[in-house]
């Protein structure tokens, strides 16, 4: 196996002016072992994009001056580009192999062997260099009916109910392969009803859900979401403006360190014994993280695959490392993340949920305000996700209470818009009954859009 197979599938490019043949066969920036190797091949690849033309050698030594040409390459591409993904699979294997073999042990047997084949399944697949375009409608039948067996048994296409009805009777819940945008005015509770969406996922319906929380640390968000489990399970009665509640352990006390030591020692088995109230998994990666310094999305879908994520929440959608705005228009570097984010969903079949944030209402105070979803034409600094997703949720919150609107359903349900209990700090979020909310409310319950 050669030494310099990167390097010579870039000088034989070079050489013979031929970007086409190595694409086809599957070549990609990540199968170079060096980061000259992948600036080249980068610098290459927007040469061409740009001129329809490989650029000339001194051209790219002057633009990647660490870079290695190697004359006279006579070695065929399939070769060079077969011993390049081996290189990289290997590597790739080793590197898995040594995180995922700590786990052996500490786990479901079978839940371990799961995730193992299926990293390796995802490692060979993108190592391979025998690339087939397209589906056959007349030869590829067999997959045709693997896939609706799938399907029949719940395998494939997966669909994860929310935890408002409405939601569930309007849409039916959430399909693997979308993108769903939500937005909200700062502090109305986006992150919170998105957090409740995919931990009911997790906690009933076996989830994987990996959660990229760019504005909070993990311990932040874990606190949130030990509330929302324990609010789930309804471990703990507390008293809301003289009404109880069977609901969850209050998140600032969690946050603050201010758990009364009464409920201490319970807290502490809850958490040690999460496996008796999550089916699935939630996977957090915290603003504060070390290791979280970059966040694109090819990042992103490196964690899906690594994970192997079922479920994805992005909070929020603008704080992601940007793609290239190379068409230089406003909004460019959004659009294509956007775009480039809907590919993730589809190649990687997640649910995944992009949070963005609507432009502040100045009409009246706080102490005025009323329930007032914000409209489409709010959201400026990232419309082009709003055009993106597959599903449009706009969402407020005041004095206890919450409203949802589906504000775009490309399967039915645009212009549904809904009321339920908001109380976050004990993890009570819901769309309740109507004598839930008399009972809450009182007088006020009329407030409500039953």
């Amino acid at each position: 196996m050669s030494l310099f197979s990167g390097e010579m599938i870039l000088s034989k490019m070079i050489e013979t002016k031929d970007w086409v043949t190595p694409v086809k066969l599957g070549l990609e920036v990540e199968d170079f072992q060096t980061q000259p190797e992948k600036d080249a091949y980068n610098f290459i690849k927007e040469y061409f994009n740009e001129y329809s033309v490989v650029p000339d050698y001194r051209t790219v030594i002057t633009a990647v001056p660490n870079f290695n040409y190697r004359e006279e390459v006579t070695d065929a591409f399939e070769y060079l580009v077969k011993t390049a993904k081996k290189k990289r699979k290997s590597k790739e294997i080793e590197a898995f192999m040594n995180l995922h073999i700590d786990q052996w042990g500490k786990g479901d047997v079978d839940k371990w062997t799961e995730e193992l084949t299926s990293r390796l399944e995802s490692i060979q697949k993108e190592t391979s260099s025998t690339v087939k375009v397209g589906t056959s409608i007349k030869d590829d039948w067999e997959d045709f009916l693997a896939e609706m067996e799938n399907r029949e048994n719940g395998k494939s296409n997966r669909h994860f109910k929310s935890s408002f009805e409405t939601i569930n009777r309007e849409i039916g819940g959430y399909t693997s392969g979308n993108v769903y945008t939500w937005y909200a005015r700062s502090g109305r509770g986006k992150s919170v009803v998105t957090s409740i969406e995919a931990i009911h996922a997790s906690q009933y319906q076996g989830a994987k859900v990996l959660v990229w929380a760019l504005e909070m640390s993990k311990f932040e968000w874990l606190s949130r979401a030990y509330s929302f489990v324990s609010a789930n399970a309804k471990l703990q009665k507390q008293n809301i403006g003289g009404v109880e509640y069977l609901a969850g352990y209050k998140s600032n006390d969690l946050i603050g360190g201010k758990l009364e030591e009464s409920q201490r020692e319970d807290f502490v088995n809850f958490v040690k014994n999460m496996g008796d109230y999550i089916s699935g998994d939630i996977i957090v990666r915290g603003k504060t993280d070390r290791d979280f310094h970059s966040r694109t999305i090819k990042d992103l879908e490196r964690d899906i695959l690594n994970t192997g994520a079922d479920y994805v929440v992005i909070d929020p959608f603008y704080l992601l490392d940007y793609e290239r705005n190379s068409n230089n228009t406003t909004g460019g570097a959004a659009t294509s993340t956007s775009q480039a984010l809907n590919r993730v969903a589809g190649s990687t079949d997640t649910v995944i949920f992009a949070i963005t944030q609507a432009d502040e209402d100045k009409k009246g105070s706080d102490d005025e305000r009323e329930l007032n979803v914000p409209d489409r034409s709010e959201v400026k600094k990232t419309s082009a996700l709003l055009e993106d997703a597959f599903n449009l949720f706009a969402f407020d919150s005041c004095d206890g209470r919450f409203q949802l609107s589906i504000r775009k359903g490309r399967q039915g349900g645009e212009g549904t818009t809904f009321e339920g209990v908001y109380l976050p700090s004990i993890g009570y979020v819901r769309e309740p009954e109507k004598e839930e909310v008399v009972k809450q409310f009182g007088a006020k319950a009329n407030k409500f859009d039953f």
